[in-house]
């Protein structure tokens, strides 16, 4: 009988050990996943070419805020707007964004030709700046639109 107790109490010891290692390597993996991750700094958005007045379109969002500019030929009519984003705005899109997924866009036909705009994403992260042209279909290049469309910015 006292034997059946040792062998239950190094067995349930044994099950804690397991699972504290277990804990441990989620935490590393945790860790070395977001040191891994590079930090994006800055996300810009530009909208060129077409018959229109404007000469482009751009859109700027990074921690301190989000830009509206419209940059036109007759520079009276080009404009800017500065909008403050709610704190944490910025980090929950960039936590969304998989860098990864993105460099792997295939950048798109032009529209120019066809007198339409194109469409230009930059990330920018400390160490690379990632720019892809008319990727659309993709989930990130999405995340990323869908985000700047849902801003208030006229």
């Amino acid at each position: 009988m006292i034997i059946n107790y040792v062998f239950l109490l190094l067995f349930i010891t044994s099950c804690n050990n397991k699972q504290l290692d277990l804990e441990k390597t989620r935490s590393e993996n945790i860790q070395k996943n977001h040191i891994d991750k590079p930090e994006i700094e800055q996300i810009i958005i530009k909208h060129f070419g077409g018959r229109s007045l404007n000469d482009s379109i751009v859109y700027l969002i990074n921690n301190k805020g989000f830009e509206f500019h419209i940059y036109s030929k007759n520079k009276e009519k080009s404009s800017s707007k500065i909008k403050e984003l709610e704190e944490g705005i910025f980090t929950d899109l960039t936590n969304k964004i998989d860098l990864s997924n993105f460099k792997e866009i295939t950048n798109g036909k032009s529209f120019q030709e066809t007198d339409g705009y194109d469409t230009e994403i930059k990330i920018i992260t400390k160490s690379d700046t990632i720019s892809k042209i008319n990727g659309f279909k993709n989930e990130n290049w999405d995340l990323i639109t869908i985000f700047i469309n849902s801003l208030n910015y006229n």
